[in-house]
């Protein structure tokens, strides 16, 4: 059984726009007082940097703990990853997404 490990947090930097309204810029930057340890099951995570958008039809990796159906309003306590297609906003997204967001299917 694993029994997790636990770290301090020392500093919280959230993004400048961020709006608890409708979840905007929902990202911050946890700075740990010491780093964890790497196992089987608890590893590094890499960040890319985009200059662009993908493009319809592109794969995209997703990572978050959202809402993950349309009829329901319950969030994953969970940190959840999919694989997801990137859509015309026109084709299936209700309301149309923001040039923040991603329209998927």
């Amino acid at each position: 059984m694993f029994s997790g490990q636990s770290r301090v947090v020392y500093n919280l930097t959230t993004h400048p726009s961020y709006s608890a309204s409708d979840f905007t810029n929902d990202i911050a930057i946890l700075t740990l007082q010491s780093v964890f340890d790497q196992t089987s099951i608890v590893g590094k995570c890499c960040l890319t940097f985009v200059t662009s958008l993908p493009s319809i039809g592109e794969h995209a990796v997703i990572v978050g703990w959202g809402v993950t159906s349309s009829t329901s309003t319950t969030v994953s306590d969970q940190l959840l990853q999919g694989v997801i297609q990137v859509q015309s906003s026109s084709s299936s997204c209700s309301p149309t997404p923001s040039r923040l967001q991603l329209c998927t299917g």
